[in-house]
């Protein structure tokens, strides 16, 4: 793979620049994908590494939009063994991202982090999902989408995803620029799944601008049992969104909220949500783990109510 030009600047979130690796590179890989075979025993190709629990890891591998092109045909011509396609940091775009989207084959999970993705980019994987073989679009369980930038807009690609996806448990917008009014969205989407039996498992939001205002918005989430583990630390919450939090925890369902990080908030004087132990109220329940790393506990006069 070529190296970075020195003297290049850094992209969206620090995502290095990348220069991808000339086509002739993909032949190897290419015609293992062609095959179908499955990685009997760790596969390394000069671009890539195949593993047998159906990996096939192409990060940092120089693809570019064409090579995804490449790799998404390949994978197109019959049955595949790959069932986890890791494509971090390949300077991917939008074309690279709806092309690896589109393969009509039973990918699990679809790692698309650091590749300048945009939310036209976002919605074109959603439109390629929607329009694959329903068996595609039943397979894919995770969608990574980690610092892309996809802005306020993230928030309805990302609804689009859901819609798309109806098996999706993961999804991924850590340091996408997700705003509060992105956040709105997201979460009215994440309530419609839950409404219609189809509950996101995890969701990862942290390192986006979301201040207090864009705590409502997963605060909701929380409370009406819709979701199962929640990342939004270093989301600039402060006390106030910290506080929202908490109140959502009092009135979610008992047992739904297993983890929730809340570690780097921006938040001073707080709260319940920042302290070790905490627990609803009305329900006696905690979440499992809760990170709270960089939150202050606020002092209390009383010791919290004990679980029944």
């Amino acid at each position: 793979m070529s190296e970075e030009p020195q003297g290049t600047p850094e992209g969206f979130a620090g995502v290095p620049y990348v220069v991808p690796r000339p086509l002739a590179e993909l032949g190897p890989l290419l015609d293992w994908l062609r095959a179908g075979r499955p990685a009997g025993e760790r596969l390394d190709f000069t671009a890539g590494t195949a593993l047998p629990d159906g990996r096939l890891d192409l990060c940092k591998q120089g693809l570019g939009a064409r090579g995804a092109a490449l790799v998404a045909e390949a994978l197109s011509q019959g049955p595949s063994p790959v069932r986890h396609l890791l494509l971090g940091t390949d300077a991917l775009g939008d074309a690279g991202a709806a092309a690896v989207a589109g393969t009509g084959t039973a990918v699990e999970t679809l790692y698309l982090g650091c590749n300048g993705i945009t939310t036209n980019g976002a919605c074109r994987i959603a439109d390629q999902l929607r329009a694959s073989p329903q068996a595609q679009a039943q397979a894919v369980t995770g969608v990574w989408l980690k610092r892309n930038p996809l802005g306020s807009g993230g928030g309805r690609a990302a609804a689009e995803l859901l819609e798309s996806a109806r098996s999706l448990r993961t999804l991924d917008l850590v340091q996408t620029g997700l705003d509060a009014a992105g956040a709105t969205v997201l979460a009215d989407a994440l309530l419609a799944a839950a409404a219609g039996g189809r509950r996101i498992e995890r969701l990862f939001v942290g390192g986006n601008p979301l201040g207090a205002a864009g705590a409502e918005p997963p605060a909701a989430v929380i409370a009406a049992g819709a979701i199962d583990e929640l990342y939004v630390s270093a989301a600039g919450l402060g006390d106030a969104g910290a506080l929202c939090l908490a109140d959502a925890l009092e009135r979610a369902p008992y047992g739904r909220l297993t983890r929730l990080s809340v570690a780097s908030a921006a938040a001073g004087n707080v709260c319940p949500v920042a302290t070790p132990g905490t627990h609803s109220r009305r329900t006696g329940h905690r979440p499992k783990y809760i990170q709270y790393e960089g939150l202050r506990p606020a002092r209390r006069e009383h010791a919290p109510d004990a679980a029944p």
